[in-house]
């Protein structure tokens, strides 16, 4: 009985562990369900669209939650050593 004990808490705490030291990149994607009427940003009106333009638009340095500068669409970049460029 103490060893079947012992075997399921050892199974749960493993399991504990795993889950806190476990990092999974999440990717979203999303659809889109409508044709958009145009792309022009003055010419919109729907939800679709923006999302539409908010991808095409989107910058090569983003902030993540955490307000810190992420890559948007950069893939990398270099700041010089007085950090003005």
């Amino acid at each position: 009985m103490i060893l079947g004990f012992l075997r399921a808490f050892s199974a749960v705490l493993i399991l504990a562990l795993a889950s806190l030291t476990a990092h999974a990149e999440v990717v979203y994607n999303r659809g889109n369900n409508a044709n958009p009427e145009a792309l022009d940003q003055h010419k919109t009106s729907t939800i679709a669209e923006a999302n539409i333009l908010a991808d095409l638009y989107e910058g090569l340095l983003v902030y993540d939650i955490a307000a810190k500068v992420t890559p948007g669409m950069a893939k990398s970049w270099e700041t010089s050593p007085d950090g003005y460029v």
